[in-house]
Parts: structure tokens; sequence; C-alpha cells
């Protein structure tokens, strides 16, 4: 049984269907998150709302899915081979540097990221075949 989640990563290529795009452009993928992320995810789709109309006041919840997505890809992604406009790519060595990145990519780029990430963590949780893991290049991110 495994006590601490590992700090492996997995490069997973962006655009693999795109002959030209193939290989160019990838992304380093956490192969699990810690409790403190699964729970910072979890609480991230749900956003406290106060309601104060007529003197009184209640307390309710608002469902924000477009955080929680940002989030969860935010804390799979560990590094990137994304170039920005002026051709550098963007340094995403902090969560927070991570989402502003993230935010500012064009909606497409943004959805071929969360696409592999999604792919990548659905095919971990996939029961492991004997012989082996299959032909993921993997890394140990610190």
């Amino acid at each position: 049984m495994e006590f601490f989640a590992t700090t492996e990563a997995d490069k997973v290529p962006l655009f693999p269907k795109d002959t030209e795009a193939k290989g160019k452009y990838w992304v380093l993928v956490k192969r699990t998150l810690t409790a403190g992320e699964e729970q910072d995810l979890i609480g991230s789709a749900l956003k406290p709302e106060l309601k104060m109309g007529d003197g009184s006041s209640s307390v309710g919840v608002e469902l924000d899915f477009a955080a929680a997505a940002f989030l969860k890809v935010g804390l799979y992604l560990v590094d990137w081979n994304v170039p920005a406009g002026n051709g550098k790519v963007p340094v995403i060595d902090t969560l927070p540097k991570r989402l502003d990145a993230l935010k500012a990519l064009t909606m497409p780029a943004y959805k071929e990221i969360e696409r592999a990430i999604d792919a990548h963590v659905e095919e971990l949780a996939r029961p492991k075949k004997p012989g082996g893991r299959g032909k993921r290049s993997s890394t140990t991110a610190s």
C-alpha cells in the first residue's frame, strides 16, 4: 500500500494525430495528486455565496466548474513545451504561473492540453495488463 503520492510524471504528446506537430509539443503530467490537491480540486467547484436582500440573509453555494477545470489541469501539469507568440516557452514552475498561463491560451490549445491530461489520467487508472505499463515515456519530477 502506498501512503504518499508519487512525484513521478510522464511526458504526454499534444496533437498526436497532427503529423506537423507530432513530437514537437508536449506536457509533463503528474501520475497522481496528493490528498491535499484532491481536496483542493473538490472544493474549487464550490463558491460560497451570501445573499442579502430585504434585511434577511441566507448562505448558499454556487458551482464554479470553470475554476475546477483550470485547477485540475494546473494541478496535474508539471512542465510543458508550448511556446508563446514570441517563441519562448512560458515558465510554469508554480501553480499561480500555471493557472495564469492556462488562462492565456486559446481555447483550442487549452482543450488539447486538458484532453491529453484527461486521457493520461484515465490510462493510468485502467487495470495494468501483465507484462508492463506500455510505451509511456516517464520522468521523475521533484
